[in-house]
Order: structure tokens, then C-alpha cells, then sequence
């Protein structure tokens, strides 16, 4: 039933979306190089075994999305949370996935739509827009290298979250959401202090 699934994934506890989330962790490490060849081997091994089983994992979780959970909501929040989860889930393939693919761009068209509706439908300061924004602001940032537009997009998520959080602080998510403006503060500060220091680009928080 597509409303106790969207109540799952509102909250973002789908098992799927979890699972494929802790993977993603395990797949960005560096061997110590204390490690013996042997070991080494053993450990590429299993790192290529879990990036084929999330890779796979992602492409059932993606098949989901695209063919019963989004085109059988239209409520704005629900959308976006798919939208969004889409978007996510693109991004973990491009990850760990060497050959070029039409992931990223597909991350970014899924960004894209799920902000777009966000700001039209959705209040500035409700945690799923703002979390959208989040992303979407890291992803163009940091894996897309459009730095710029990363920080104009997470700028204008702050501050009208933050101006809409003010006008109304009795709102049940106002924790979360103010947990969520912090995080695009602290990201935009991170960036700006790294583009003075040295011109890089030092990885944001989601």
C-alpha cells in the first residue's frame, strides 16, 4: 500500500533505502597500508562484492520507485521524498561505478524536479524541501563540480527556511528542520573556507 510505504519513507527508515545507505559507507574506505598483499586482495575482493551486491540492490530499489511508488503519489511531500530517494540512489551508482553512465545526470534531473515541486508546493522550512535542498546542493558542490550553484542553492534554502522557521516555531518539525539548516550553514562555511585557503573543494555533510 503506497501510504504505509510512504510513511516509511518520509521518515527515511525504508530497510532498502538504509541498507543501500550503510553499504555506500563501506564502499568509501582506504586500505591501510599496513595490510599485507594477501590482505589486500582479500579486502579489494570483498569491497568489489559489496559494490556489486548495493549496485544491484540500487538498480531493484530504483525499479520500485520509477514503476509504483512516483507515479502513483501527487501528494507534494510524498513526491518530493521519492524524488529524492531517486535522485539518492543515482548518486550511490554513479559512486561506485568506474565506467562512465548516465547516472549522474540522471541524479541531477531527478534533484531538479524534487526541488522544483518542493518550492512550489512545499513551505520553505518543512525538512523534506530543506533536505532536498541539502542534497541536491552537496551533489552539485562536490560530485557534479558545480560549486557555484551549490552554494547559491543552499544559500536560498537557509535563509527562506530560516525566515519561515521564525514566522512559525510550533511546527512538530521544527527540531528537524533546524537540525537541517545547520547542516547547509555549516556546509557553506566549509566551502567558503576552503575556496579562500586553497581553491578546493573540501566534502559537505548530508
Amino acid at each position: 500500500m503506497i501510504p504505509s510505504l510512504f510513511d516509511l519513507a518520509n521518515k527515511e527508515k525504508s530497510y532498502g533505502f538504509i541498507k543501500l545507505s550503510q553499504t555506500h559507507l563501506c564502499t568509501n574506505f582506504s586500505l591501510p597500508r599496513t595490510l599485507t598483499k594477501k590482505q589486500k586482495q582479500i579486502a579489494n575482493e570483498l569491497k568489489k562484492k559489496v559494490e556489486h551486491d548495493m549496485e544491484q540492490k540500487g538498480r531493484e530499489a530504483l525499479d520500485l520507485l520509477d514503476k509504483i511508488l512516483i507515479p502513483k503519489v501527487d501528494e507534494p511531500v510524498a513526491k518530493v521524498t521519492y524524488l529524492r530517494m531517486k535522485a539518492d540512489f543515482h548518486r550511490y551508482m554513479a559512486e561506485i561505478k568506474e565506467a562512465e553512465n548516465d547516472d549522474p545526470q540522471k541524479a541531477k534531473q531527478s534533484y531538479e524536479e524534487a526541488w522544483d515541486i518542493a518550492q512550489q508546493k512545499i513551505r520553505p522550512s518543512h525538512p523534506i524541501r530543506l533536505g532536498v535542498a541539502l542534497n541536491f546542493a552537496v551533489f552539485l558542490h562536490e560530485f557534479i563540480k558545480m560549486p557555484e550553484e551549490g552554494r547559491k542553492l543552499a544559500q536560498k534554502a537557509h535563509d527562506d527556511g530560516n525566515a519561515d522557521l521564525l514566522a512559525d516555531t510550533s511546527g512538530d518539525s521544527y527540531l528537524e528542520s533546524i537540525g537541517i539548516l545547520e547542516k547547509l550553514d555549516e556546509n557553506m562555511r566549509i566551502w567558503t573556507a576552503t575556496q579562500e585557503q586553497d581553491g578546493s573543494s573540501e566534502r559537505g555533510n548530508f
